[in-house]
């Protein structure tokens, strides 16, 4: 949420330029940098090497909270590419990452294509277009070649099944997922 935040403030402020409002830029520019360093002050856990999700969980590490913090600036450029080889180490499994470790209250411990497209985007913004391309073809190449129709999967179990099916009946996820479909639109950015 304080990354989105961070984002809407920036934004808001760039607004604000274009229109000339500079006590506007000035204001909002003063609190999205306010809110980066309250995260980096009170979030940071330099145990994890990642940012804990919440004031209240501490040590978990979460996929949602890291890459966020990287697509809204709140990590620097320097701790971005390490932050992603801790969840690309911790949080690994043959089909992709998790969405968090089995200690982070709140969680489901499944693969999530939808926040896999945001890490997609984290790689690609840290400068690793390798580690992008390479969880690219992980995690969506693993539904499409497993999938008979060849769609994305609102998200995979640990064990690679879609998350929801009780053998061919769906129960409660989608099989053919549209917010999964996230690094459709960063394959143009790859020099694949």
């Amino acid at each position: 949420v304080n990354a989105v935040y961070v984002q809407a403030l920036d934004s808001a402020a760039r607004l604000a330029a274009a229109i000339g409002d500079a006590a506007d830029v000035r204001q909002w520019s003063a609190q999205a940098v306010s809110v980066k360093n309250a995260v980096n002050q009170r979030l940071w856990n330099p145990s994890t090497g990642v940012y804990d999700p919440s004031n209240s969980i501490h040590g978990a590490v979460v996929q949602d909270a890291n890459v966020m913090a990287i697509l809204s600036g709140i990590a620097t450029p320097q701790s971005a590419r390490r932050i992603l080889e801790v969840l690309e180490r911790v949080l690994a499994t043959p089909y992709g990452p998790t969405v968090a470790t089995s200690n982070a209250t709140g969680y489901i411990r499944d693969i999530s294509p939808y926040m896999g497209s945001f890490n997609v985007l984290a790689d690609f913004a840290a400068g690793d277009e390798a580690a992008a391309l390479a969880l690219m073809r992980q995690e969506w190449g693993f539904m499409i070649s497993h999938d008979p129709d060849g769609v994305d999967w609102e998200r995979i179990e640990p064990d690679g099944i879609p998350a929801g099916t009780s053998g061919s009946l769906m129960i409660a996820d989608s099989s053919a997922h549209a917010w999964s479909t996230g690094p459709t639109a960063e394959i143009g950015r790859a020099h694949v």
